[in-house]
């Protein structure tokens, strides 16, 4: 009897511990996903540890979104908010898409010069030929199209919208240009304008002109032509009389080894021998150097500082980077009354000279890079102004179009070069012809320009 519970007793404990074997391959707590939907109590039970919840007291949660009773969301447009109109809402849908506009190769072009009576400057940009401008009063010009009212030119103020969609803006030097499509609803009927709004600028003076011109007039192609187009020309001679500087007779060149390969410092000097000038030119040509080079140099801004040069002109605008660097020589050179001139060459990044022109507007800027460009698209060969090698150096015949330049804005044109200059006259009048005597000079049709106020 005895051995017969001493074997039950020993088959219990085998069971009890199986039972444990087999709990233990299980997890010992347990919870819910989500910790603040319930709490989690312990408790033991014949299979080992295990969890109770206990009641929470919030809301229990759902694997589904809750209903809301938000308003619908309002879809999203390509409307653009600006301080002049408010936001279009969902009500002002831009039916203007479904539209037919005039195409950008339907037209033939022509360029229209507007003079801004006050300033001096002038906007010239391009515009279909058909249109015609008739004056309305001193500021003002109605644009018309087969005897139709099509749009206006204005330095006024252009009306407030209704609303407003989609934009672009275009940055050139001397120029900020913004075009917006607008809704305006006059008289109970909505219409659809393309709106204009051209800044030209220079030194610390500028106008703004605004145009507005039927949606249908032009399409995305023909008003990107329009901006392309349109550029700011200069009054006449803006940069400051010798007579107002410093009085110092010495005029200084700063760049890399263009200044060196164009010869630009021999060719100027040697225009000023030739007549009898007393002023002089220092061209400093550094390899490799670009404005931070100069404004890192201590013998340079010194020489600035102590009033040695009537006037600087500063190549090296490779990046934006450094035209940040400029503020140095614009210290100096406002320390000495030295006038400093942006003066880029050839090679040098066209985003880093624009953003160099608008960042420092009262400062004065030649465009030498660009000259050499209007020169190539006339048709004059781009090998005339280049060097073959890697980094394209600029000839003797680019640096006499720069010395050219500097000449004409400081004392008029030039006066005609000596057997010591670095061409002979007969080869710059057979690359460059009647340049030689008008210069940069923009020769537009009287037909072609109008004078607003």
């Amino acid at each position: 009897m005895k051995r017969l519970v001493s074997v039950m007793l020993v088959f219990t404990i085998l069971l009890a511990f199986s039972a444990c074997k087999n709990s233990s391959e299980t997890p010992l707590i347990t919870t819910t996903e989500s910790a603040t939907a319930s709490q989690t109590e312990l408790s033991i039970t014949e299979s080992g540890l295990s969890s109770v919840k206990k009641p929470s007291s919030k809301q229990p949660t759902s694997s589904k979104q809750p209903t809301t009773s938000k308003q619908p969301t309002t879809p999203k447009t390509n409307a653009v908010s600006t301080t002049v109109a408010p936001e279009p809402t969902v009500e002002d849908k831009p039916t203007y898409e479904n539209l037919s506009c005039r195409t950008e190769q339907s037209i033939i072009w022509r360029t229209v010069q507007i003079k801004h009576g006050s300033t001096g400057m002038s906007l010239s940009v391009d515009i279909p030929n058909d249109w015609q401008l008739s004056p309305s009063g001193k500021n003002t010009f109605n644009i018309l199209r087969a005897g139709k009212n099509i749009g206006v030119i204005t330095t006024a103020a252009l009306p407030k919208a209704s609303a407003e969609y989609e934009s672009l803006d275009k940055f050139r030097i001397y120029l900020e240009a913004y075009t917006q499509i607008k809704r305006y609803t006059e008289k109970g009927k909505d219409t659809y304008y393309r709106c204009f709004q051209f800044e030209c600028y220079e030194g610390s003076e500028s106008f703004f002109l605004n145009m507005r011109i039927l949606y249908t007039e032009l399409d995305d192609g023909a008003v990107s032509n329009m901006l392309d187009s349109s550029t700011t020309i200069l009054k006449e001679n803006p940069f400051v009389p010798l007579s107002q500087t410093n009085g110092s007779k010495e005029i200084l060149i700063l760049g890399n080894s263009f200044i060196s390969t164009s010869k630009i410092g021999s060719f100027l000097n040697d225009m000023l021998s030739s007549s009898n000038s007393e002023y002089r030119v220092n061209a400093v040509s550094i390899g490799m150097a670009s404005v931070e080079t100069f404004a890192k140099n201590t013998e340079i801004c010194n020489e600035i500082a102590s009033g040695r040069y009537c006037y600087v002109f500063i190549c090296g605008f490779y990046s934006t980077y450094v035209v940040g660097q400029l503020v140095s020589i614009i210290d100096v050179c406002a320390a000495s009354g030295t006038s400093l001139v942006v003066f880029p060459a050839h090679n040098e990044s066209q985003s880093a000279i624009e953003d160099a022109v608008r960042t420092y507007r009262n400062n004065r800027f030649l465009n030498w890079k660009g000259e050499i460009d209007a020169l190539i698209e006339s048709g004059i060969s781009y090998d005339d102004f280049c060097v073959n090698d890697y980094h394209k150096h600029s000839t003797p015949l680019a640096g006499y179009v720069g010395a050219h330049m500097i000449y004409r804005t400081l004392f008029g044109n030039p006066p005609a070069l000596t057997a010591s200059a670095p061409l002979t006259n007969q080869y710059v009048n057979s690359k460059l012809g009647e340049y030689i005597t008008s210069g940069g000079e923009i020769k537009g049709s009287k037909d072609n320009l109008y004078t607003i106020y």
